[in-house]
């Protein structure tokens, strides 16, 4: 994954200072809420701490790519930045990043429109064998119905086509909380929403604060649960 030099540009130290940047790599619960801390720093040092942690630690990435989609959300960041973001969605080291860094892109509405080709690419390649992979699955395609373009328009025309779904494919290696006709009726009744969301010239901008993002205490795993069967706040819409 390659930043551009400019968008990556190592901060100056009063913005790092400021915004505590670094210590997004570091163990949690140090000093302040390390979400917070990286949603109210610059923009500039999220993507510098990104840039570090692609390099040296991928798996903690998510942190400030979410704090990325909250400061889209806000209307923080700024249209030049949509390509780095797409390249970002693309080569997303986790599920958990690349929903991030998508909804950050949906914030955004139809201006993100040329960074659909980075989504679509990515779930190309994502299999519904749990319920983590469904709602990754579930999150981005509404993404691409504000995002827009004629290449989320036949994506979306694709996943209407498929018999059987792409979330019935796996179904016999499927494990998770969701039942088939379950998985069945979301996909559909998403698809038949985003489909209409295309159809509109503005779709609006996903900038509404759908998910709380307070950091919770992780509740203590159930015997015998099955994989993917804990649902986390990022999975949303």
């Amino acid at each position: 994954m390659t930043l551009s030099a400019e968008a990556a540009a190592k901060p100056t130290t009063s913005e790092t200072n400021t915004g505590s940047a670094q210590a997004a790599g570091k163990s949690e619960g140090q000093g302040e809420d390390l979400l917070e801390r990286c949603i109210n720093a610059d923009f500039k040092v999220n993507l510098y701490v990104i840039k570090e942690l692609l390099n040296d630690a991928p798996e903690k990435v998510a942190l400030p790519a979410l704090a990325l989609r909250q400061q889209a959300r806000e209307g923080k960041l700024p249209d030049d930045l949509i390509p780095v973001l797409a390249h970002l969605a693309g080569g997303a080291p986790t599920d958990a990043a690349f929903v991030h860094f998508t909804k950050a892109l949906a914030a955004f509405g139809r201006s993100a429109a040329p960074a659909t080709p980075h989504v679509i690419f990515r779930l190309q390649n994502t299999f519904v064998t749990n319920d983590q992979s469904f709602w990754v699955l579930d999150s981005a395609i509404y993404a691409l119905g504000y995002m827009g373009g004629d290449e989320a328009k036949a994506f979306i025309t694709e996943l209407q086509g498929e018999d059987p779904s792409r979330v019935l494919k796996s179904k016999s290696v499927y494990k998770g909380t969701l039942s088939d006709d379950q998985r069945a009726a979301i996909h559909e009744r998403t698809l038949t929403k985003v489909a209409e969301m295309l159809g509109k010239d503005d779709a609006g901008k996903w900038d509404r604060k759908m998910t709380s993002l307070k950091r919770k205490k992780p509740e203590p795993k159930k015997k015998n649960e099955p994989a993917g069967g804990g649902l986390k706040p990022w999975m949303t819409r």
